[in-house]
């Protein structure tokens, strides 16, 4: 957050921070940030703070990123969709939302789309189960994971920022992506809502809900089997739907292979740097 900020500042931005919606969040966050920080002084011990603490990560992934094409634009500024394209080409001898054009038809669309969506709730369905459950150990490992999964994905972005095939390669479709009327709809919000064009490098939808699903079959196992199937549809979706080249995909696959094992040794040096400070966590 704060190189953005920075960004914004030195370029004489700093207005937007109290105009524009997304700068405002910034604001808030920081805020948060450094109430938190002065938690142990001023001695605010209430349970709202507590579960306030334990969720800020969620806002915090979020607020960056909404803003975080400030950086991509500032850093590197010139798309790599060009590199990604030949290497999928290269590996796999085609590109595979041109190959999967033929299985185009409403049912799939539907069911893709709407697996596609559930990037948006079953992350944070998930924690909400095991912090409610108390399971707080394995709540912030998850935690821990998923905001390892986030800097890993926010730096992939500004090293190799990509907007996807469904614009690079759309010379190549000879058919259009329709559905029925809820999956038009599910799709153009989910345009609406994405304020960062340039974030296929690589696909968090794929790192997040592998990641989450590791976490789900170790903690939640019910839950887990009752959404493999969105989960596997999701996987399927970023490619059919046109969102991602399969380098994307397996980038994303290996994030959150990466995330699992290392996030909760994360949480458990920062939370001993915690506690040898006085901090509780």
């Amino acid at each position: 957050m704060l190189p953005i900020l920075f960004f914004l500042v030195f370029n004489g931005k700093y207005l937007s921070l109290f105009h524009d919606a997304e700068k405002i969040s910034l604001l808030i966050a920081l805020g948060m940030i450094l109430i938190f920080d002065a938690k142990p002084k001023l001695q605010i011990g209430s349970r709202f703070w507590a579960v306030l603490r334990d969720f800020a990560p969620l806002f915090f992934v979020l607020v960056v990123y909404s803003n975080i094409s400030i950086l991509i634009d500032k850093i590197n500024p010139k798309d790599m969709d060009n590199i990604l394209s030949k290497l999928e080409k290269t590996i796999f001898g085609m590109h595979y939302s041109v190959y999967l054009q033929r299985f185009l038809f409403e049912p799939l669309i539907s069911f893709a789309t709407i697996s596609y969506a559930t990037y948006y709730f079953f992350p944070p369905v998930l924690a909400l189960m095991l912090y409610v459950k108390g399971k707080y150990e394995p709540f912030r490992r998850l935690s821990a994971a998923v905001l390892l999964s986030f800097f890993i994905g926010y730096v992939g972005y500004i090293l190799v920022p990509a907007v996807g095939p469904r614009y690079i390669i759309a010379d190549q479709y000879s058919t259009k992506i329709k559905g029925g009327g809820l999956s038009k709809t599910i799709r153009q919000k989910l345009d609406d809502w994405e304020y960062t064009k340039r974030d296929c490098f690589p696909s968090l939808h794929n790192a997040v809900i592998l990641l989450c699903l590791l976490f789900a079959f170790k903690y939640e196992r019910k839950f887990a089997w009752f959404f493999l199937p969105f989960a596997l549809g999701l996987f399927f979706a970023t490619v059919y739907l046109r969102y991602h080249y399969m380098i994307d995909v397996l980038a994303g696959w290996g994030v959150a292979v990466f995330c699992f094992y290392y996030g909760p040794k994360v949480f458990h040096y920062w939370n001993s740097k915690r506690r040898l400070y006085g901090f509780e966590i």
